[in-house]
């Protein structure tokens, strides 16, 4: 037996439709504009402006290490250069 208070009319029906079209429309939109490639390179910048500053307030924390691993940074791409055969190193 169908319950009364769940029962639905055609106009309900198509009420709720159209809501979910409009939330549906609304997401594609804001899925839309997060892929035009100036958001995406605003998104990019703003997260690399990040790690710049945090690899720069662990750089004035931490001298010694950031000294450290620049030396190991360089001496890595040196090898692989030498390797590849580029003549750097």
């Amino acid at each position: 037996m169908a319950d009364e208070h769940t029962h639905q009319t055609a106009a309900d029906v198509e009420h709720e439709l159209q809501s979910a079209r409009e939330d549906l429309d609304q997401t594609l939109h804001e899925i839309e504009i997060r892929l035009t490639p100036s958001h995406i390179a605003h998104e990019t910048r703003h997260y690399a402006e990040q790690k710049l500053v945090a690899v720069r307030d662990l750089a004035l924390r931490r001298p010694m290490v950031t000294l450290l691993a620049a030396i190991a940074a360089g001496y890595l791409v040196g090898m692989n250069a030498r390797h590849r055969g580029n003549g750097l190193g």
